[in-house]
């Protein structure tokens, strides 16, 4: 679960990052 949350939050960061 840990691991999936990192996953999700460092793409959706990136996603914001770069539109």
């Amino acid at each position: 679960m840990r691991c999936s949350l990192t996953m999700i939050i460092q793409g959706d960061r990136s996603h914001i990052s770069n539109p």
